[in-house]
């Protein structure tokens, strides 16, 4: 209600201003009371302890309330009584071209419990435990039960081993829907353990990038000057890694690899705002020679611009100068250290030798050996190995070898 004062100025009553702001909504909440449907900051951690190779050990795990001195609320009740309608748990992959996908809802009514999207769980190979309150555990389901030892569902792990996370909530107000999120900015991510096939098949997707770049597979006479095309790593100095490689005049080659980043300049998944600023975004793991193989070897064989095998080549005759052929049980070993996820499988020795139709690797950590894998035919080497080899085309960005997601 409005009156005029004595001035002749309109006034609202003040007993009638008193009345309005003391009336409640259903919730008891007052109704002049406004705000914005935002969420806190949920945290997205490694769920087990390195090392322990427990139901946790390729899990990750999402919180969205803590308690104590630090502790937070992902939505306070006590300050904002009108809940939202809807909460979803989102996650996405950017070795994957799918996107943001559901995959659990938030109990609105306490905002304690979540229910597992059963649906994108089968589709994407997740199993998702909701017994905790305010946080759920995710596991890639085929590796956590024994049945795969990869998986190409939202937990995969290729060009990026981060898995990222993000809450979308919405509202009704009349007949409007609002919606908020966060995380939508690759803020909230985590990692997970990874299998031993996960490891070399990160490995062998970065040697055969390093070895098209160098244009290995494309030059042919072998001299050092004109031929060999240095690759630096990520950060584009001798520093951060560096492969090269010389060919003699009997199409034996050798290359020296030192601490090597791959940095990625594209994804299935276009890459977040705030990452593209960046020319790349960088692998996880480092490469180098292995400082266990001495003597005089080469690395492989090449024919004209054509690579055969790679494999280690022992002098055979020092008079004559020759080296001995192919032997897949002569593997070149690899030393892969991780960057900047520490978890132990990220670092260990990869040793493998390769043909068109032959793949051979053994993976060690730490001294011990816990891969050993033989594969045979043209089209389960391009799984293993994406480089272009013998009859063997480049396949790193094809999907059909499961290296790529158009």
């Amino acid at each position: 209600m409005i009156y005029y004062n004595l001035d002749g100025k309109p006034e609202i009553d003040p007993y009638y201003e008193y009345y309005l702001s003391q009336r409640t909504d259903e919730d008891g909440e007052k109704e002049n009371k406004g705000y914005i449907l935002s969420f806190e900051t949920p945290k997205a951690m490694y769920a087990g302890k390195d090392g322990e190779k427990n139901s946790n050990y390729y899990a990750e795990k999402l919180t969205w309330r803590t308690f104590g001195e630090d502790g937070f609320n992902i939505y306070d009740t006590e300050e904002r009584k009108k809940k939202p309608d809807t909460i979803e748990i989102q996650m996405l992959n950017t070795n994957k071209s799918v996107g943001w996908q559901t995959v659990a809802t938030i109990d609105t009514n306490d905002l304690k419990k979540a229910t597992a999207d059963s649906a994108n769980c089968s589709k994407y190979d997740l199993e998702i435990d909701t017994s905790d309150n305010y946080s759920i555990t995710i596991a890639p389901d085929g590796i956590k039960n024994g049945r795969k030892t990869n998986t190409d569902g939202l937990l995969k792990v290729l060009r990026d081993a981060k898995h990222y996370y993000k809450i979308f909530g919405s509202r009704k107000v009349g007949e409007t829907s609002i919606y908020a999120e966060t995380g939508n900015d690759g803020s909230i991510y985590a990692y997970r353990q990874i299998t031993d096939e996960e490891l070399v098949k990160s490995t062998m997707l970065v040697l055969a990038e390093i070895i098209k770049d160098s244009k290995m597979e494309t030059y042919g006479t072998g001299t050092v000057g004109k031929d060999c095309v240095p690759v630096y790593g990520y950060t584009g100095s001798e520093n951060s890694g560096k492969f090269t490689w010389e060919q003699d005049g009997s199409s034996r080659f050798d290359w020296k690899l030192s601490n090597f980043t791959q940095g990625w300049n594209e994804l299935p998944y276009k890459q977040f705002a705030d990452i593209t600023k960046t020319d790349k975004l960088k692998h996880f793991i480092a490469i180098a020679d292995s400082n266990t193989i001495s003597g005089d070897f080469k690395k492989g064989r090449k024919e004209s611009k054509t690579l055969q095998y790679l494999s280690i080549r022992e002098l055979e005759n020092s008079f004559w100068h020759t080296y001995k052929d192919f032997d897949k049980d002569k593997l070149i070993p690899l030393t892969v250290t991780t960057t900047e996820i520490p978890l132990s499988s990220y670092s260990g020795t990869v040793n493998f030798t390769t043909s068109d139709s032959e793949f051979h690797v053994k993976v060690e950590h730490d001294g011990t050996a816990t891969l050993t894998k033989d594969v045979s035919g043209k089209d389960e080497v391009r799984k293993w190995f994406p480089a272009k080899i013998g009859d063997n085309s480049y396949s790193g960005k094809s999907s059909a070898d499961g290296w790529w997601e158009d």
